[in-house]
């Protein structure tokens, strides 16, 4: 027999270091045989598992946290059902929202394999992975079992695709490196209680250690580490491996050794390890001098074990898991980390973001019928308290995300989304208020529509924790709350420039109210008072992002392709206002080149970010350049057709004049 040494089991340094199909076959190997839900997890029970604290990319978070965006990245989707099929008695064709999911991966890991959680986007992926697809839809849902026969082909690929720079990747390419990521990342999570499962026989030398008992749990075997690492560096090699209890620990040890790395469930004591353990890490206090783990961590161990052994009595499994979700809690209150986890899986379950989504959506409906009823008078009100209380629950979702950060509204581009849409709406509805002519109340409703559209579909798009660690330039919360947050409303007054001129061209342009000159002069003073806005907001964040820079990277400026977006939005506000000022511009041409602006905008803010260089490169997103193709293209088309009427108009002798 093989000695159990400490490069048998080492901590691989990246994703590469395991296989995915051993992974999934050790996974298997540890979940047991026949276990299946059927009847619906008890609500209170769902709610306490959900408040379990975990460490997540060095965050802590509860584990509604990290299962919502798992579920998010995998199905597209935070809601998924159970097939509908009589094995699963009661369950059939039960909706599961991300907790109740996690928990039947968690401990019904044979039955989650069968639940079609996996979305793959067209069938030439299918294809590159050996899989047949017939009686699928070209953008589908496969469960793990779909999958498993396909795991090696998959696992090439990833092999060769990952290696390729991310933007020169195809999309079957980066298609496939997502879904082996997936489907590792749901291996890691399904197999997390996999040492829960396991047992040893304590027999041979391990009877000494272990006296009366027949056989032995992972936390047995961990709680007598030295004397368990004296035995095996001393074990027999000829000795039976099916009668070899000692054969049985190391083997069941690399095997549990590959699982549970999704998330980090073990809270050392103390504050000075910064760092909780996942259960690799458990295995490895082993080769530690003590060889276990301190007693907090075995606590929790022999908590799970006997939730997972209780699987089927409803009452003992409840109150084994509510012991663990007791002892979680407690542990992470003593290192001061369990305070904001209550709070933030109220957030998620609040949703606040889409319960704004329907109010401005339903406010868009009557700015609609208000178009086409222009002289009701009750549809105003219904506007101002519609948008009103979008706007209000945005703002609350935000200062909720401030209060869990402990830091300003914006950090990342999820944040800038929502802190946008906030600013325009709130100036839509300064200006609605101070002119009365509904065009503000319009632009805030569909801006508000617009930008609750935007926030989920990149969330969905990203598929990572919106709240996550800083990388270390943004990790101070003065310039955040300065540069970033003046740079941001520059953004924002931009967008909202632009989307006015748009509101002015095709009004114009379609004779809407008759072409008012009055009405259409004092949209065109809004375009100007808003890019005046903008512009003293982007210079003065570009200027803190200079001082920014110099106390970070020791220069004021260094020509970085997000500082030259940032100039170029400066520069293109003060060339409006000096064309408009020197004559060469009237209405028409300001609102013209505030459409361009949105161009201008949108580069700085995403597409440098798609360039992969500079000292501002962390913000790269996949996915997003064509929905940038798109946008240009219809700001181009919108200018060139504004040109052709101004010019037809004029042949005409019209007014139009730019």
């Amino acid at each position: 027999m093989s000695h159990f040494r400490m490069h048998s089991i080492s901590r691989p340094l990246c994703l590469l270091g395991i296989s995915l199909a051993s992974l999934l076959f050790s996974a298997q190997s540890l979940t047991g045989q026949g276990h299946r839900r059927t009847q619906p997890w008890d609500p209170e029970l769902v709610n306490r598992v959900a408040q379990l604290a975990v460490q997540e990319h060095g965050r802590i978070k509860p584990l509604y946290t990290a299962a919502s965006f798992l579920m998010l990245r995998v199905h597209q989707s935070r809601s998924m059902r159970v097939p509908d099929s009589p094995r699963y008695g009661a369950i059939a064709d039960e909706k599961l929202s991300p907790m109740t999911w996690a928990m039947d991966c968690l401990f019904y890991p044979e039955q989650a394999h069968e639940y079609p959680v996996f979305t793959i986007q067209n069938d030439e992926t299918l294809t590159a992975i050996g899989l047949q697809h017939e009686g699928k839809r070209k953008r589908d849902r496969y469960s793990y079992e779909d999958l498993r026969p396909a795991l090696k082909q998959l696992e090439q690929l990833y092999q060769q695709y990952h290696r390729i720079d991310q933007k020169d990747q195809s999309d079957v390419q980066r298609q496939v490196v997502d879904l082996w990521r997936n489907v590792f990342e749901y291996g890691q999570f399904t197999s997390t209680l996999a040492f829960a499962r396991k047992r040893f026989a304590a027999n041979g030398r391990l009877a000494e250690l272990f006296p009366g008992k027949d056989e032995i749990r992972f936390s047995d075997v961990m709680s007598r580490g030295a004397e368990v690492r004296g035995l095996l560096a001393a074990a027999d090699p000829d000795a039976h491996p099916e009668e070899d209890g000692l054969h049985q620990v190391q083997h069941g040890l690399n095997e549990i050794f590959g699982t549970g790395r999704f998330v980090r469930l073990f809270p050392m004591p103390g504050l000075g390890q910064e760092e909780w353990l996942d259960v690799p890490e458990v295995v490895m206090q082993i080769q530690t001098p003590k060889g276990s783990p301190p007693a907090q961590v075995l606590h929790q161990l022999q908590l799970i074990e006997g939730a997972v052994a209780a699987i089927h009595e409803q009452g003992v499994f409840d109150q084994a898991v509510g012991m663990w979700c007791d002892a979680n809690a407690k542990q992470a209150e003593a290192r001061n980390e369990y305070s904001k986890v209550s709070l933030e899986v109220s957030y998620h379950q609040g949703d606040y973001f889409y319960k704004s989504l329907l109010f401005f959506g339903g406010s868009f409906l009557v700015v609609l019928f208000s178009w086409l009823r222009p002289r009701n008078r009750f549809m105003p009100k219904l506007l101002w308290l519609g948008s009103s209380i979008g706007l209000g629950i945005l703002v609350w979702g935000i200062v909720v995300r401030c209060i869990l950060r402990s830091r300003p509204p914006v950090s990342t581009l999820y944040e800038t989304i929502l802190f946008i849409t906030a600013v325009v709406v709130i100036v839509c509805l300064l200006m609605e208020w101070m002119n009365k002519r509904r065009v503000g109340m319009s632009m805030a409703v569909i801006l508000g529509f617009g930008g609750m559209l935007l926030a989920p579909a990149y969330e969905t798009l990203d598929g990572e924790d919106t709240m996550p660690n800083l990388v270390a330039v943004l990790d101070t919360n003065f310039w955040l709350s300065t540069h970033v947050t003046t740079v941001t409303m520059g953004y924002a007054a931009g967008l909202l420039a632009g989307f006015l001129a748009h509101f002015y061209i095709i009004g114009r342009m379609l004779g809407i109210r008759g072409g008012s000159y009055a009405n259409y002069r004092n949209l065109g003073r809004m375009i100007y008072g808003v890019i005046c806005f903008g512009l003293l907001f982007s210079v003065l964040g570009t200027i803190l992002g200079g001082v920014w820079a110099n106390d970070s990277w020791g220069r004021f400026w260094g020509w970085d392709p997000k500082e030259n977006g940032a100039l170029m939005i400066c520069l293109w506000n003060i060339i409006i206002l000096h064309a408009r000022m020197g004559g060469l511009v009237r209405d028409l041409g300001v609102a013209l080149l505030a459409v361009i602006g949105n161009a201008v905008v949108a580069f700085s803010w995403w597409h440098v970010n798609l360039l992969g260089v500079g000292l501002h490169s962390y913000g790269f997103t996949a996915g997003i350049f064509w929905s940038l193709i798109v946008f240009y293209s219809i700001e181009g088309l919108l200018v060139l057709g504004t040109l052709a009427w101004n010019q037809a108009m004029q042949a005409k002798g019209g007014s139009a004049r730019t």
